[in-house]
């Protein structure tokens, strides 16, 4: 059984993929899996890194209209053609869908080669790839259930909720902060540690925030206080620089792999609102402190964050009331109010579906076993 996988642009989009890949692998082990990413140099790191077999395709995004529209229709023909070869000759029996852009290219294909579809949708607001290729899918697996709303007619019995897909290495051990894991970053298990990032390529914005109110710091809060930091490649070296002005203990990355250890570190997360990073952020049962993104299409990033926020899972600060007073304020109360954080935990993990990418794969091989 061969099946492909369309996904990729940011890691909000591949890790659900990822995700899914893990599960069949686990119900289907004879499963043969197969990527269909950008060229994107983040996609093909990932992916790399995880060990999956990939071919990339040379599709584009676009908005609105200017001379890079047309570069990216020729892209996007160019994609269509090559994924029409490749389906040929790879014969899958299903193609999942991720959303966004790079998913097209795959899903056409699909669709003229008769294969079994499905998309699968991680924010509320769905987007405007996983709306037109709803139409072929067999399956429409969505986060929210408030997002059936918003696809067109005639989905609503296709659709399925399922959550969205966590990796399997983020939730295996979601019990609490297990002795010893701290030492891996070279920290101290008993001072209050900060997760802070901004998704796989940083947040410039939250990265001077969090620099902003480090001076302000108290000496008695910086020993207190220890922080784990995902700055991106580009604000790297310029934010490990200003960490070594402070006491406050840290690591900084551009970039974390281990992911599943950072979380679990954590006593509180700041980063932005991406549908990938909330389900894992309430598979995990983990307070934080939400900046959503301010330009993603439809702004997503702010409706999923509303979400966390109106149970009390999370605090929230729009990207332009984001300052460092703004921030460290916030931080610094859930320092001093520790139930108000477990509060805050306990809700988030309310939230939390751990069993999505089972769920998907379960009636993926339900519906083309049949």
């Amino acid at each position: 059984m061969r099946i492909i996988l369309a996904c990729g642009g940011t890691g909000g989009h591949l890790y659900p993929g990822l995700a899914i890949a893990q599960e069949f692998q686990s119900q289907k082990p004879e499963a043969q899996i197969l990527f269909v990413i950008t060229r994107r140099s983040i996609d093909q790191k990932i992916i790399s890194k995880e060990g999956w077999p990939y071919v990339d395709l040379p599709v584009e995004s676009f908005r609105g209209f200017s001379w890079r529209t047309l570069w990216a229709l020729g892209c996007l023909v160019w994609s269509i053609g090559l994924a029409v070869r490749l389906v040929k000759s790879y014969h899958p029996r299903l193609i999942i869908g991720l959303g966004a852009y790079p998913s097209v290219p795959a899903l056409v294909a699909g669709k003229l080669c008769g294969v079994t579809l499905m998309i699968q949708e991680q924010n509320l607001f769905p987007g405007g790839a996983n709306k037109f290729l709803s139409r072929w899918a067999k399956r429409i697996f969505i986060s929210f259930s408030e997002t059936e709303q918003f696809f067109p007619k005639g989905s609503k019995g296709r659709m399925i909720l399922a959550g969205n897909p966590v990796r399997q290495g983020l939730y295996n051990d979601i019990d609490g902060l297990k002795p010893g894991l701290r030492s891996l970053f070279g920290l101290n298990d008993d001072k209050f540690t900060l997760l802070i990032f901004g998704g796989s390529k940083g947040a410039h914005r939250i990265n001077e925030a969090v620099m902003e109110g480090l001076s302000g710091l108290t000496e008695e809060r910086s020993g207190r206080l220890q922080i784990i930091h995902q700055t991106g490649e580009a604000d790297f070296k310029g934010v490990k620089n200003f960490y070594q002005q402070f006491a406050v203990k840290s690591v900084v990355l551009p970039y974390i792999h281990e992911m599943a250890d950072a979380y679990n570190a954590a006593d509180l997360v700041i980063c932005r609102a991406g549908a990938t990073t909330l389900a894992e952020i309430t598979v995990l049962g983990k307070a934080s402190i939400l900046i959503p993104y301010p330009y993603a299409v439809h702004d997503h990033q702010m409706i999923n964050a509303q979400v966390l926020k109106t149970v009390g899972a999370a605090e929230l600060i729009s990207d332009g009331e984001l300052a460092g007073d703004t921030l460290w304020s916030k931080i610094h109360r859930l320092m001093d109010h520790r139930e108000e954080l477990l509060r805050m935990q306990k809700k988030a993990k309310k939230l939390g579906k751990p069993k999505a990418a089972h769920k998907i794969v379960r009636e993926s091989l339900r519906l083309i076993e049949k």
